[in-house]
């Protein structure tokens, strides 16, 4: 129990803390999500009157995607505890992962959750951020699922591999080629989210897909056969706020 409040404590002064920093360093609002368009709107109407972040019409919205890591701010703020101390926040839900990236680079959403890989390309386009969490090290939450008849990196050769293009699974099955003298020439690669990637695994219309928790765990379940995860490469994917 002092461990489960210890951890809510640091995610509260972490929400705090992005509350202060204001995420992006804009607090006006370019447009509204369809993931939660009334939260927008009044992050919208209340920031024109310059009022603060975090306030109860103000909150602090942070962009939460289908990852293991990061449902746990449900459990947060299910607890009230933001409220309790007076910090007010909204969680918005992106079934696309990609889609939270581009909500929090053009202003919709004050924080999100990503992977250390992804903040840095924002870094060099000048998108002015903080990170001011580590919340997560993937220790097998990442993998490369496929079919039977597949049983080392080798086998890929010739074989359709999907993911999506620029995420951090993307960079994953990147290294890992290269680790095996292997490009992504070498494979038949599918530029596909992840939401797509896993059914059409499932359903048996490419050979592999290299996904996240719990999508990689429904692959699996499904029949397929983890070939490689993160247990492999520790400290590769380090997920942040």
């Amino acid at each position: 129990m002092k461990k489960i409040k210890r951890s809510i404590s640091i995610l509260l002064i972490a929400m705090m803390a992005l509350a202060m920093l204001g995420g992006c360093g804009n607090n006006s609002t370019s447009g509204n999500s369809t993931a939660n368009g009334d939260s927008a709107k009044a992050t919208e109407k209340t920031a024109d009157a310059g009022e603060a972040k975090g306030t109860e019409s103000n909150p602090f919205i942070l962009g939460v995607s289908p990852m293991s890591g990061w449902y746990a701010w449900y459990g947060v703020k299910d607890t009230g505890i933001f409220e309790q101390n007076g910090v007010y926040v909204d969680l918005q839900f992106f079934p696309v992962y990609s889609d939270s990236l581009t909500a929090f680079y053009s202003g919709q959403v004050d924080g999100i959750c990503i992977a250390a890989s992804d903040a840095v390309a924002p870094v060099n386009e000048g998108v002015d951020f903080k990170v001011v969490l580590v919340n997560d090290n993937s220790y097998g939450a990442d993998g490369i699922v496929v079919q039977d008849g597949i049983n080392s990196i080798e086998d890929l050769k010739g074989k359709t591999v999907a993911t999506e293009v620029g995420t951090l699974e993307h960079m994953f099955l990147l290294k890992i080629l290269e680790e095996n003298n292997m490009t992504v020439d070498d494979v038949n690669f599918v530029n596909m989210t992840i939401n797509d990637a896993g059914p059409a695994f499932i359903a048996g219309s490419i050979d592999a897909a290299v996904l996240w928790e719990p999508t990689l765990s429904t692959a699996i379940g499904a029949g397929g056969k983890l070939l490689y995860s993160t247990k492999e490469e520790p400290g590769l994917m380090v997920l942040k706020n």
